[in-house]
């Protein structure tokens, strides 16, 4: 066997060691217990990944103590991606006492009996801080509830639970002051963005798993070819992403405009009056 082929089955812990040195020494300190939580078994998924988000949230929250790219450097020497770490640092954010989590864990779907999934987590998790986007670290524990008992009592699936939360974003946005062809562009529009990106997120998950768990079992010329898809796919997450921020600033501008648009006619229409009313 080559040193190539050696330095493939190093555990990818190791192949970063530069990077563990340039995390600072709190976080170096962690990192038995961060790969504990992050490995936990199936059955302590959702506690360990719990776990997980409560020191990511503490990173995330202070840049300026831990570094902007903290989570980046974290993600390589766990093996993920930093994804995993925002959607456990998300899961901490909406049930954020061990109490909560432990009584979420022992909930069971009355249609499945199966116990609730991480995944299930990470969606109910995004769909609350999604609808607190506008009062960020109030959530809406009602909410989050409601999610909950509508999976229990429903068995929904992480895609059904997706499509309920969008479904009551799509009712508040109804209640705009946007024209129904901007609404319906917008909703449009969304909803393509949106099913790329789970496509997407499924073929990354699908390439990462390859690169993490079956390096053995390929080639140096298998895995390169691997970590270049895995690239490609990056790259179109950043699309993605640019999209999504060029429509929401496209709403967010036209949405000014008729804000505008109607102060100016409600000020005419008082001028009017009493202008009117001088007359008299």
């Amino acid at each position: 066997m080559n040193n190539e082929s050696k330095n493939l089955n190093i555990p990818r812990v190791m192949l970063y060691e530069k990077q563990i040195n340039e995390l600072p020494r709190k976080i170096r300190e962690q990192l038995p217990s961060l790969r504990d939580y992050y490995h936990a078994g199936e059955k302590d998924r959702l506690l360990g990944r719990w776990q997980l988000g409560r020191e990511v949230h503490r990173y995330h929250n202070d840049p300026a103590k831990y570094g902007k790219k903290c989570c980046e450097r974290l993600a390589g020497i766990l093996g993920c991606k930093k994804d995993v770490l925002h959607d456990s640092r998300r899961i901490y954010e909406v049930w954020s006492s061990k109490q909560d989590i432990d009584r979420l864990s022992q909930k069971k779907s009355s249609v499945t009996q199966a116990v609730i999934s991480y995944q299930h987590c990470v969606e109910i998790a995004k769909i609350v801080l999604r609808e607190a986007k506008d009062n960020p670290g109030d959530i809406d524990k009602k909410r989050r509830n409601h999610l909950v008992e509508q999976w229990q009592k429903e068995g929904l699936t992480v895609r059904e639970l997706r499509s309920a939360g969008e479904s009551r974003e799509v009712q508040r946005e109804d209640q705009t002051s946007l024209p129904p062809d901007i609404k319906s562009l917008a909703r449009s529009s969304k909803a393509n963005i949106q099913a790329y990106s789970s496509q997407l997120q499924a073929l990354e998950e699908r390439v990462d798993s390859l690169i993490v768990n079956d390096a053995d079992n390929q080639t140096p010329a298998a895995v390169e070819v691997l970590r270049g898809m895995e690239q490609s796919l990056k790259e179109q997450r950043e699309v993605i992403d640019a999209k999504i921020e060029y429509i929401a600033l496209q709403i967010s501008k036209v949405s000014d405009e008729i804000a505008h648009e109607s102060s100016e006619r409600s000020e005419n229409v008082v001028g009017a009056a009493q202008d009117e009313a001088v007359a008299t």
